[in-house]
């Protein structure tokens, strides 16, 4: 009996298709239970949610291109022993004053005091400025595929932010899909799949070009405007994890020793293999040693 059968157009085998459509199930019923919530700060419209209940508040700060329900199996485990917040950042916003701002404003209207923060690569770099301008809301700060820009990187964000703001919108949608597809090579098939699916399906909705413009601005204005330091946090007690990967491409081995020095005092945890999307390519793993750190202060 043949036991493949063709999904999204590719072979599968049909544990993998059931795989998927389990994943698909998996979203279905978490959008059911898990009401978007929106405020707007500074003119940006905000969405976002906030679910869980407990003292300990998680806030997940994603990577450029994600929406708030993208870590929808993440948010899932974590919020049966916290309160999990996730957002979904405006397309308006092109500054990272304005994305501090925002993120502010929704830990306000939800009553929280103080979260542990958790960044990956935009969300990284936003995670960095955030406990910088507001320490006393950050108990803890974990930071996952990012570096400190070199020259070299600096430079190409530059010309990359030019040639993104005069390409057609047709242009952008593809190459955006081509640079999210080659991250998530690392994902297991089924999650491959579904994810490459569900990514496609936001090219034109949410993943404007407005948006993805927007969202380098906000990378070039912290790569330009906000020169981190050591002694920024010395009086800040909070504490630091920093998750990494060998074989990002993102950010090479330079730029992530450059950041492990801003954080001397971090606890590090390097994957071998996984990319620069290893919060989803190790998931299991990945939530095991974040779990475990957050766990030291319940």
């Amino acid at each position: 009996m043949n036991n493949t059968n063709r999904f999204y157009g590719k072979k599968m085998t049909t544990n993998a298709v059931e795989n998927t459509v389990t994943l698909d199930g998996q979203l279905e019923a978490f959008r059911a239970a898990h009401p978007v919530k929106s405020l707007t700060s500074l003119g940006h419209a905000w969405r976002y949610i906030s679910c869980g209940e407990g003292k300990d508040v998680l806030l997940l700060l994603e990577g450029a291109g994600a929406d708030a329900e993208v870590e929808f199996q993440r948010i899932l485990k974590f919020e049966k022993k916290r309160r999990v917040i996730s957002v979904t950042y405006p397309a308006t916003a092109f500054a990272m004053q304005h994305l501090t701002a925002g993120v502010m404003a929704i830990l306000d209207v939800e009553g929280v005091r103080t979260a542990a923060v958790h960044g990956h690569s935009l969300g990284a770099a936003l995670a960095q400025c955030f406990v910088r301008e507001h320490p006393e809301r950050v108990s803890e700060l974990i930071l996952a595929n990012i570096g400190v820009a070199g020259a070299r990187r600096i430079k190409l964000a530059r010309i990359f932010g030019h040639v993104l703001s005069v390409l057609p919108g047709a242009l952008i949608g593809p190459m955006t899909k081509s640079i999210l597809n080659r991250n998530m090579s690392l994902l297991p098939e089924p999650q491959r799949v579904f994810y490459r699916e569900y990514f496609s399906k936001m090219v034109g909705q949410y993943l404007t070009k407005q948006l993805i413009v927007n969202q380098f601005r906000c990378l070039i204005d912290f790569i330009d405007n906000y020169p981190l330091r050591t002694e920024d946090l010395q009086n800040w007690g909070g504490r630091v994890l920093i998750m990494e990967a060998e074989d990002d491409r993102g950010w090479n081995a330079s730029e992530r020793s450059a950041l492990k020095s801003l954080y001397p005092t971090a606890q590090i945890h390097t994957f071998s293999h996984g990319g620069h999307m290893v919060n989803m390519t190790r998931r299991n793993e990945y939530d095991a040693i974040l779990n475990e750190f957050l766990a030291k202060r319940i």
